[in-house]
């Protein structure tokens, strides 16, 4: 299988600037002679730094030289346009935008180049003999800007690669966000093992454990994981390293690069800010007004401005206002003039007097995004009184006017829960103004809809909007890369319903609010399943219940209740009929009952791999297919079809789900089910341990050394050629072979749809499978088509939620 590698060559030396950092960014190195000592694992991870700002790194910018904090305050109720020949910036601003947006490919390309410098730089530095210390530390700090990378990527497009290796595929196919979001908590939780602070002199701008435990804070935040949100913002507090500068304007004046509030900034411009390979910011030549060249002031081109809702909605003595615009100038003739308000926060006239290239730091996180997040969190919690003292400790530095605390600008008090996210919401959008952070704001809190209007009169976004257009041109070159659902020919509109949606898993409990193919905010839990379903109930329906507190939804909004559970189902009568091991309880459980007596809803009951399918079928990889099949791999092997249009359940419901249990080798071992060489015994998560230690070469196998022995070990050590993995993969995908042939001699799909937990190796298993099939299945009418199940983690709520509007 062709693989991609890159290497990391250089970035261009400025031999001017050598002594900026004791730690040199910016020497031009080969790969072969590379990597080979200490200096050469610092400048490694400085390349990744210098991705963050450059405009030398073989693009026309690097991740916040601009774009994506322009990107941020267009998509929202902050920014306007007013760039004349961008009409990519034109539809950002308007909603109008789609995947052939060219700012929303350079964020994706930017993105993308600076995780995979991080990754070689994580992969290759543990190998270098150095300073053990150094090298910890360095590889967190390569961590933490992975995870920054992701956590901007996710947000923004939802699926995504998730590439963590130097040498990935190609093609490689999407992880959930579910699979994201683990990997950026485990890189930031790893990223806190770092210094709280860097020697004088030698370190400055570098990542800390203050800006991973700040950012852990805000994924928790985004997350609604408030528990943990609350907890990591308060580690923050506790560390007594950070504080807010008692007047607002300091916080952007050039001698507080990386002060007391910054927890972590991009530094741009000259060697006395932060870490910086000699890029300028572009806030002055963006935001300043083209009038101010009668002051002096070069290349001032006001392309993005503020809304005037925005302006407006500042008290009219908040200290914010004054220092965030500016409404005046004083033109050749020595007048004072006023104009629309725009943006100078950036700018500091006593160091930058000329504006044009900023050496200003760009802030990613600030002390008081931390108090407002731990204002939020405990918010949420119902801990009215400490979110009413964190959200003042922000308000009160507001009444500041430099020399005194103004009458104005009141303490909020005794605010109730829905109008304290009412205060957060706008309390953000005056403290970061310009900062990236907007757009956001408003996805994670669901309020595009309802506050962009009120700034921009005509427009109105809608849910597809909640996640941006994958760049067509990476679909174009990846056929692995599905489409956002609101792209798609079945585009969301807003009058569909809205559902209740349940996906009980062996292991873990998924609960959604569905609307057409759009989740609107969902919730987990651990399944426990071993100990039955009846136990669960209250708390699932008290995760339920939360949602729609939340998310601001009335019960009587909801259509129905949509349960996917594994087992035979009798989807007609909404009865468990048979299940294996998991929820032994399920076939007493009145579940009609339940719904109707927790909510007043009708429900559908149906098996969870039905559910997926018709996830698949009606919003992903299998839209348009009149007939198409699913397998799934993971604990189990699951199936389920759809035959000329048609959900197939036969007349006892167990038709095309029971594929994991086709004979494949009739001297096999015996299955759960009490067959023999059944396919789930052969080849899935619940078998491969026993399988492996019953293997002849496990003594001298390094799958003897691995905990827990599952499937990414086993392509692991597969890719490594240990002889024991080798031959276990090979025969697991002979295995799924063999299924996915007789699944389509049974049900004559045009397309067999894969997915399950053990996808995570999909770009090697599809196209293996791809190959088998087409040498091996009997389709004298053509080749069966082998995708990738395009958002398996969300297709049986996403098919659950379709069900109780479609129940026939």
């Amino acid at each position: 299988m062709k693989k991609a590698t890159v290497a990391l060559l250089a970035v261009l030396a400025l031999p001017s600037c050598q002594d900026f950092l004791e730690e040199n960014p910016k020497n031009r190195v080969a790969i072969t002679n590379f990597y080979q000592n200490a200096d050469d694992a610092v400048a490694a991870v400085n390349a990744v730094y210098g991705y963050l700002n450059s405009t030398s790194t073989g693009s026309t910018a690097g991740v916040y030289h601009s774009t994506f904090w322009v990107t941020a305050g267009l998509a929202s109720d902050e920014l306007l346009n007013n760039q004349i020949f961008a009409p990519d910036l034109d539809q950002l601003a308007t909603f109008t935008h789609g995947p052939q947006n060219a700012a929303l490919l350079e964020i994706w390309a930017m993105h993308y180049k600076a995780i995979t410098v991080a990754n070689i730089a994580i992969e290759r530095i543990p190998g270098i003999s150095m300073d053990e210390n150094l090298k910890n530390r360095l590889v967190n700090e390569a961590r933490f800007l992975r995870g920054l990378l992701y956590f901007n990527l996710v947000r923004m497009f939802g699926n995504i690669p998730l590439l963590t290796k130097e040498v990935e595929p190609l093609t490689p196919a999407v992880s959930t966000p579910d699979q994201i979001y683990a990997q950026i908590i485990s890189d930031l939780t790893s990223a806190e093992n770092l210094p709280l602070d860097y020697p004088a002199g030698n370190g400055k701008g570098r990542a800390t454990k203050g800006a991973a435990k700040a950012l852990l804070a805000k994924v928790y935040l985004t997350r609604k994981d408030w528990d943990n949100a609350a907890k990591k913002a308060k580690e923050v507090i506790d560390l007594n390293k950070y504080a807010l500068w008692e007047d607002f304007a300091q916080v952007f004046k050039l001698e507080n690069r990386n002060g007391k509030e910054a927890i972590f900034s991009i530094g741009f411009g000259d060697q006395g800010g932060a870490i910086s390979f000699w890029e300028v910011g572009q806030f002055q030549v963006r935001l300043l007004p083209n009038e101010l060249s009668a002051e002096g002031v070069e290349n001032a081109q006001g392309w993005q401005i503020p809304t005037m809702h925005l302006y407006n909605s500042f008290d009219f003595n908040d200290r914010r206002r004054e220092v965030t615009f500016l409404t005046q100038y004083v033109n050749r003739s020595g007048a004072v003039t006023p104009i629309r308000p725009y943006i100078q926060k950036y700018w500091d006239r006593a160091s930058e007097p000329k504006g044009n290239g900023s050496a200003n730091d760009f802030p990613i996180l600030r002390y008081a995004d931390v108090l407002l997040i731990y204002a939020e969190a405990n918010n949420e919690l119902g801990n009215l009184v400490l979110a009413h003292e964190y959200i003042n400790m922000v308000r009160k530095r507001a009444r500041f006017d430099g020399a005194d605390y103004r009458a104005s600008v009141p303490d909020y008090v005794g605010l109730t829960k829905e109008q304290m996210r009412a205060a957060l919401l706008k309390e953000r959008a005056h403290e970061f103004v310009a900062e990236g952070q907007r757009w956001f704001d408003l996805a994670r809190t669901g309020t595009l809809e309802t506050l962009v209007p009120l700034a921009k009169s005509g427009v109105v976004p809608s849910a597809k909007h909640y996640l941006f257009p994958i760049p067509q041109r990476e679909r174009d070159l990846n056929p692995n890369l599905p489409q956002n659902n609101y792209y798609s020919s079945k585009a969301f509109k807003m009058t569909e319903p809205i559902t209740i949606a349940m996906d009980l898993g062996g292991t873990k409990i998924k609960l959604g609010l569905v609307q057409g193919g759009n989740i609107l905010a969902q919730a987990q839990m651990d399944a426990y399943s071993d100990q039955g379903l009846r136990g669960r109930l209250p708390y699932i329906k008290q995760a339920i219940d939360e949602l729609l507190d939340v998310e601001r939804i009335n019960v009587v909004d909801i259509a129905g209740l949509g349960i996917s559970i594994p087992g035979i189902v009798d989807s007609r009568k909404k009865k468990v009929l048979s299940i294996d091991k998991k929820y032994g309880d399920a076939p007493g459980i009145d579940f009609t009952s339940w719904a109707r007596a927790s909510w007043g809803l009708p429900l559908i009951l149906e098996n969870d791999a039905r559910a997926a399918l018709v996830g698949e079928w009606q919003y992903g990889n299998g839209q348009g297919m009149e007939n198409v099949v699913l397998m799934t791999l993971g604990t189990g092997v699951g199936t389920s079809a759809v035959i000329e249009g048609k959900v197939l359940r036969g007349s006892h419901y167990q038709a095309g789900i029971l594929g994991g249990h086709f004979t494949v080798n009739v001297f096999g071992g015996r299955c759960n089910c009490g067959n023999m060489g059944c396919v789930e015994v052969e080849s899935s998560s619940w078998s491969l341990e026993e399988k492996v230690k019953a293997q002849p070469l496990y003594a001298e196998s390094k799958l003897k050394g691995e905990p827990k022995i599952d499937f990414a070990a086993l392509f692991h050590w597969a890719e490594q050629k240990d002889p024991l993995a080798l031959q276990m993969r090979d025969e697991c995908l002979d295995v799924w072979a063999a299924c996915a042939i007789n699944l389509i001699h049974a049900y004559d799909p045009e397309v067999l749809l894969v997915g399950g937990g053990i996808m995570g190796s999909g770009a090697y298993i599809l196209p293996y499978l791809q190959e088998k099939i087409h040498q091996l299945a009997w389709t004298p009418w053509g080749k069966v088509e082998v995708r990738a199940a395009s958002s398996f983690d969300s297709a049986a709520l996403l098919g659950a939620g379709y069900l109780v509007l479609h129940q026939n």
